[in-house]
């Protein structure tokens, strides 16, 4: 049993899957779950992601739950350099 199996989409997304079976192959056919897939804006620009699954969310920077940020919408104001990294729903 593989603990996390992580997944870096083409579209810069990230998703981690716990707890898999080894020696199967699992597809994942899903369309890009967060918009815009490759998110920019400039040093303490802000950015807006929209989750575009159903359900409970969770984002996370780097691995990292951000406390309270359980909505379907997230946005980062005042950008920092030293905060760049992979977001994820899930």
């Amino acid at each position: 049993m593989a603990e996390v199996v992580r997944v870096e989409w083409p579209s810069g997304n990230v998703q981690e899957l716990s707890d898999q079976a080894v020696d199967r192959i699992t597809e994942d056919h899903r369309p890009d779950r967060i918009q815009p897939p490759r998110p920019s804006a400039s040093l303490g620009g802000a950015v807006t992601l929209n989750g575009l699954g159903t359900g409970t969310y969770q984002w996370q920077f780097n691995g990292v739950d951000l406390a309270g940020e359980t909505k379907r919408t997230l946005t980062l104001t005042n950008l920092q350099a030293v905060q760049q990294g992979a977001i994820v729903s899930s």
